[in-house]
């Protein structure tokens, strides 16, 4: 369970982003903090605004509308060991979209947990443009991944996110030999990778060929990459497995945006140039 020093702000994100049954426990240094601690407004994206919007807690609304204000108009904490509680949003703006949680509140000592068991509608799953794209062939794998991820199955998660890193090591390649013009280095790892070889044999040769700017400090990423997930589903825990996994993602994320942006930037340079000498 993630344990933190008590921040609205970060309760309102772990409401929101978080996946079902999801735990969050938070220090504090006097139950005096009891009476201040409030949500007003959680950020989500409305789906009739079309745009990322604030949602205020409808029980928050007065007549002079202080919740813009900051005041604190919620307490969503009570005195009770523990206590269900139920909150909902609307969308400041539109005043028709609504966000409804469920939360089971637990005060032990200095420390309050929330679990949250419940919401509607039900979180659309998080799937970034850019790796679906790149992830063509494996649209139904990553929707799986995403969809452990959003569940909080971090061992399930984490099963697929190895199968699509090996089912694309050969893409990304080709994404790099795209951009970078395809030096002899990545011409002989391209057709090193289309040879019958084992996979850590295949994850080294694909990251030799990565340019030094995907490797920070000289660390290599698809190979901690790799590591990580062929020792995770047997040695870590389920969340240990889930929190991994999401970084795996983002890690994936940088490096694929990098070189697509990358070769977006070449191919940019390149019709100014010819603009130039003509």
């Amino acid at each position: 369970m993630e344990i933190t020093n008590f921040d609205s702000n970060d309760l309102a994100a772990f409401i929101v982003n978080r996946e079902l049954y999801a735990e969050k426990e938070y220090f504090f240094e006097s139950k005096d903090i009891l009476n201040i601690i409030y949500i007003s407004q959680v950020q989500d994206f409305c789906k009739i605004c079309d745009n990322q919007k604030p949602f205020i807690n409808k029980n928050s609304k007065t007549e002079n509308n202080r919740h813009y204000q900051g005041w604190p108009t919620v307490t969503i904490i009570e005195y009770e060991q523990s206590k269900f509680k139920f909150i909902q949003f609307q969308c400041v703006t539109c005043e028709e979209e609504t966000r409804n949680y469920m939360l089971l509140q637990s005060i032990n000592d200095n420390k309050i947990s929330f679990l949250k068991f419940g919401e509607f509608p039900r979180n659309d799953l998080k799937q970034n443009k850019q790796l679906s794209k790149f992830y063509k062939k494996d649209q139904d794998l990553y929707r799986k991944a995403s969809t452990c991820l959003a569940h909080g199955f971090g061992v399930g998660a984490f099963a697929y996110m190895r199968r699509i890193v090996e089912n694309n090591i050969l893409n990304l390649l080709e994404l790099i030999a795209d951009g970078y013009d395809a030096d002899e280095s990545v011409i002989t790892a391209l057709n090193e990778l289309k040879k019958e070889s084992p996979m850590s044999d295949k994850i080294e040769i694909a990251n030799n060929a990565l340019p030094s700017s995907l490797k920070p400090s000289g660390i290599n990423p698809l190979k901690t990459i790799y590591k990580v997930l062929s020792e995770g589903v047997h040695k870590l825990s389920d969340e240990e497995c889930l929190n991994k996994a999401k970084q795996i993602d983002q890690c994936m994320l940088f490096i694929t945006s990098e070189l697509a942006n990358h070769k977006k930037n070449v191919e940019m340079l390149k019709g100014n140039l010819s603009k130039l000498n003509s």
